[in-house]
């Protein structure tokens, strides 16, 4: 597993839980290319650019429409202003 940032690090200095997700290392370079988001209902979504392209890896798409797991706290939930904002400016 590797912490990723919603919204980069460098951009947004934020290193609070509701800018984080733990994911594995294939999933983590997708989101940060782009390739998977997360949708307003915390689900996962795979970018039609992934679905086009063969040398995406299969895994990937078994992830579509799946809810993401959330922890017990609302408060700890990632932020949907960080996704919208991750939908908006890096999902492809």
């Amino acid at each position: 597993m590797e912490a990723a940032h919603i919204k980069p690090w460098a951009l947004s200095r934020d290193d609070f839980p509701t800018n984080g997700l733990a994911l594995c290392r294939l999933c983590h370079w997708s989101f940060d290319e782009g390739l998977m988001s997360v949708g307003r209902n915390y689900e996962v979504l795979v970018s039609r650019q992934a679905k086009k392209d063969p040398n995406i890896p299969g895994p990937i798409m078994t992830f579509a429409d799946r809810p993401i797991f959330r922890p017990s706290e609302d408060n700890y939930w990632p932020s949907q202003s960080n996704f919208a904002w991750h939908r908006e400016s890096v999902y492809k």
